[in-house]
C-alpha cells in the first residue's frame, strides 16, 4: 500500500469511504484506493486534486504539486471600449493572475494599465475603463471625483453610501443653472476598510489620468491615510462617513471636509445619561483604532468635568472577549 500524506497548505484530504476513526488506525492505504484533496473556503485548487495509490506503493502525479492559491474577487465580464487579457492564470482568478488592458481606437486608458491577483486575495488596483480621445462639439466638460467606497470588510457601508453618491451626482448634473458647462463624473474603487489596499488605490487616483478634482473616501481609518497624504498635493478630501474626532485637526487635515458628524456629538449624552442614573465611577472599553481612542479621550475629559470616575479601562485589538471577561 501507500504511505499516508499529509495534504497541501490551506487543504485538507477526503478519504472516500472511510471514517475517521477507520484513518487513524490505518498505517498503509490499499492499492488503487484515491484520496481527494479539499481547499479551504475562499481558495481554488491548482494542480491534482485527487491521488491514486499506484502497484508500486507510490501516490500518483507526485511530479505536479498541488496548491490551494487565493481568490480574487470576479472581474466583470465585459470591458466597455477595450480589452482586458488575461497574460498569466486563469478566468477564475487566482493569486498570481496577471490581467491586461488596452482600449479601442478613439478611446484612452483611464487607470492602471494591468492588474495583478495578490497572495491576500485582492487586486493591486482599482479597475481601469476607457474615455473617448475627444469630447463631441458642445459636450461639457467632465469633472473627475476619485471615490473610495467600503464595498467590503469589516463594514460594508459602501454599499447603501454608492448608491445614495451616484443619484447626488445625478442631481447636480441635471441641474441646468449649476455648472452647466461641466458634468461630474465618479470613479468608483473598494477600500475594503483596509488603509494598506487604500494606500495602492490613492497611487493609481493620483498618478493615473484624468486628473481629479477631489478624493471621496469613507471609513475613517482610509479617511485618516488619504487625508493626510493629499494635503501634499492640495487636493480637497471630502468624506460621507468618517467620524473619527482626529480628522477635525485642521492642521494635520487641512484639506479636509465632511458631512457626517465627529463621534464625539454623543459624548454630552453620554455624560448625561450617567448623572441620570447616578453612576459615579464607570468602566469603559473600546478597540484600539484611532476613531474610537481620540472618542474615548474627548469622553474621559467630560466625565472628569462631571465629576464621575473612569476606574476600568479596557481595550482590545480585534477580539472583545478577553477585555469583556476582565470587565465582568
Amino acid at each position: 500500500g501507500c504511505s499516508k500524506m499529509d495534504p497541501p497548505p490551506y487543504a485538507g484530504i477526503r478519504y472516500m469511504g472511510l471514517s475517521y476513526r477507520q484513518v487513524q488506525l490505518m498505517r498503509l492505504m490499499p492499492i488503487r484506493y484515491e484520496i481527494e484533496y479539499v481547499c479551504k473556503a475562499g481558495r481554488e485548487i491548482q494542480g491534482p486534486h485527487v491521488r491514486k495509490c499506484l502497484p508500486n506503493g507510490t501516490w500518483s502525479d507526485m511530479g505536479t504539486e498541488t496548491k490551494c492559491l487565493r481568490l480574487c474577487p470576479e472581474m466583470p465580464p465585459d470591458f466597455s471600449n477595450g480589452r482586458a487579457e488575461i497574460v498569466e492564470g486563469s478566468a477564475r482568478a487566482t493569486e498570481g493572475t496577471h490581467i491586461e488592458y488596452s482600449c479601442d481606437e478613439g478611446y484612452r486608458l483611464v487607470g492602471p494599465p494591468a492588474l495583478y491577483c495578490t497572495k491576500a486575495g485582492v487586486w493591486d488596483g482599482s479597475i481601469p475603463h476607457c474615455v473617448e480621445n475627444r469630447a463631441p462639439a458642445g459636450a461639457k466638460q467632465a469633472l473627475y471625483i476619485g471615490g473610495l467606497f467600503p464595498m467590503s470588510g469589516s463594514w460594508p457601508g459602501g454599499q447603501a453610501c454608492k448608491p445614495a453618491a451616484m443619484m447626488a451626482l445625478d442631481d447636480v448634473n441635471d441641474k441646468p443653472d449649476l455648472m452647466s458647462d461641466y458634468e461630474l463624473k465618479l470613479i468608483e474603487t473598494d477600500s475594503m476598510v483596509w488603509p494598506g489596499h487604500a494606500t495602492k488605490i490613492l497611487y493609481d487616483l493620483l498618478y493615473y489620468g484624468p486628473i481629479k478634482i477631489v478624493l471621496m473616501p469613507g471609513c475613517s481609518s482610509v479617511s485618516t491615510l488619504v487625508a493626510e497624504a493629499a494635503r501634499m498635493w492640495n487636493l480637497i478630501v471630502l468624506s460621507y462617513g468618517s467620524s473619527s474626532p482626529a480628522l477635525s485637526n485642521r492642521q494635520r487635515f487641512p484639506t479636509f471636509f465632511r458631512t457626517h458628524p465627529s463621534a464625539t456629538l454623543h459624548n454630552p449624552t453620554r455624560v448625561h445619561l450617567f448623572k441620570t442614573w447616578g453612576w459615579t465611577r464607570i468602566a469603559t472599553i473600546q478597540q484600539t483604532a484611532e476613531v474610537f481612542t481620540s472618542t474615548l479621550a474627548d469622553l474621559e475629559e467630560s466625565v472628569k468635568e462631571a465629576g464621575i470616575e473612569i476606574n476600568v479601562r479596557q481595550s482590545f485589538l480585534s477580539d472583545p472577549s478577553v477585555a469583556v471577561k476582565n470587565l465582568k
